[in-house]
């Protein structure tokens, strides 16, 4: 019981001096490259390559810099509420 006891208090020692390791995190905005401040839906494709679509197109994020897609580039509309990928990994 003695033995026990020990470890359980060097547990408590070591454990006090222990850190856990924080959430990294980025907070992009309008000035970084986003299309709009309203976020839909977020999306990650088989390439690796964030999909975000917002009330002013879709920004394809590639841990550098976002490429729009709105109405200029071709969609029907700049409000999209959500983006997928289909069996043929096509966005």
């Amino acid at each position: 019981m003695r033995i026990n006891l020990i470890h359980v208090i060097c547990l408590f020692i070591l454990s006090y001096d222990t850190f856990s390791q924080e959430p990294f995190m980025f907070h992009y905005s309008v000035k970084d490259g986003l299309p709009s401040t309203e976020v839909h839906s977020i999306f990650e494709d088989s390439k690796g390559y964030i999909w975000i679509s917002t009330d002013g197109g879709i920004a394809k994020y590639n841990a550098n810099t976002f490429k729009i897609f709105d109405s200029s580039g071709g969609l029907p509309d700049n409000t999209v509420f959500e983006v997928f990928e289909d069996r043929r990994q096509r966005i």
